[in-house]
């Protein structure tokens, strides 16, 4: 059995692409996740180099980790370009998320109408007080996830919403789903699904938050860097939003190693996961959540991982140096494709 990782440089965002060898005739494609809207033709144009090699004439499995922009929006062209040729797609269907997607459509809508200098009603000079701080690209992720659902339906292209224990027919000893598990789902959407206003406003306090520390660390980073910068990661997951910590979390065991991909998933995510001290320990290649951020990873969660190999997708908003120094502390051998561009593992 062999496996092929190649990270894509979308900037700060994900679309890793994932090949499967069982033998020379046996195969399986996987696509974690599709970049912003404007990386879709990228990352179709490498999906269509790997399936031509091997003559396929479609992706095995396509996953939607989360339906941030970053994550989601290459995907729509995705699944326009192979349709029903998908084997499998994974998505949550935010069911309760849908009249926060109405709502920033109204936004965006208001904002391409003006330039939120001028709000005649009150409900839009409302909006613009409340989501002035909220940039497009957040707003954009919920409509996203309601056009790609509905895509998926309108075309008949399977789908489902996969928690913890889901695999592959034919491939369960290889893939699996760790997290989030149904009952770290339940809560997650119990805390985002109240008023489009609640979802908005998590979302402003962790650009905010992310903002703060990135100030703090430029004042900081010398003298935190030489101290213990393991010691600076982790933020009790104050500025991790909801969204984020329901990332789908998929482990690949290969030849006894094990392979993580984490989205942007939690600390507590990740520790709310059934027998997670076995599951996570001893990590041969990690994809290191959200990005390279100290506030989606600890000290503890590394010192249980001990990653031999660490990638991270962009390098630029939401990377942390003391992250990778955190790694290297650790003996792991760490890659960002803002370094080095795409990434190809092994």
């Amino acid at each position: 059995m062999k496996i092929n990782i190649k990270m894509l440089d979308v900037g700060d965002a994900d679309a890793i692409i994932v090949h499967l060898i069982r033998n020379v005739s046996e195969h399986f494609v996987m696509l974690i996740d599709g970049g912003s809207p404007d990386h879709a033709e990228h990352v179709i144009d490498e999906l269509d180099k790997l399936l031509r090699s091997i003559g396929k004439v479609g992706p095995d499995l396509v996953v939607c980790t989360h339906y941030d922009s970053d994550h989601i929006g290459g995907l729509l062209e995705v699944a326009k370009k192979y349709r029903t040729l998908i084997g499998e797609f994974w998505i949550h269907d935010h069911e309760m998320i849908k009249p926060v997607s109405l709502f920033a459509e109204q936004v965006l809508n208001i904002r391409k109408k003006s330039n939120l200098n001028v709000m005649l009603s009150l409900n839009e000079h409302k909006m613009k007080s409340e989501f002035s701080q909220v940039s497009d690209f957040l707003l954009e992720s919920y409509p996203q996830m309601l056009t790609l659902i509905e895509y998926l339906n309108y075309n008949d292209i399977s789908w489902i919403s996969p928690l913890t224990g889901q695999s592959v027919k034919g491939w369960e000893d290889i893939i699996r789903v760790i997290g989030p598990t149904k009952e770290f789902y339940k809560l997650g959407i119990s805390k985002i699904k109240h008023s489009p206003n609640q979802v908005i406003n998590e979302q402003v306090l962790a650009t905010h938050s992310k903002g703060i520390a990135s100030l703090s660390k430029l004042l900081n980073e010398s003298i935190r860097i030489e101290a213990d910068p393991c010691a600076v990661l982790g933020n009790k997951n104050k500025s991790v939003t909801w969204i984020n910590k329901i990332s789908i979390i998929i482990q690949f065991l290969v030849n006894d190693q094990k392979y993580l991909f984490t989205g942007d998933t939690s600390v507590n995510a990740l520790q709310s996961i059934p027998d997670y001290e076995n599951l996570l320990s001893n990590i041969h290649w990690l994809k290191v959540a959200h990005h390279g951020s100290r506030n989606n990873s600890s000290p503890e969660i590394f010192d249980l991982m001990k990653p031999k190999f660490a990638d991270i997708s962009g390098g630029h908003k939401y990377f942390d140096e003391e992250v990778r120094q955190c790694l290297k502390a650790k003996k792991t051998k760490v890659r960002l494709t803002k370094d080095e561009g795409e990434l190809q593992f092994p």
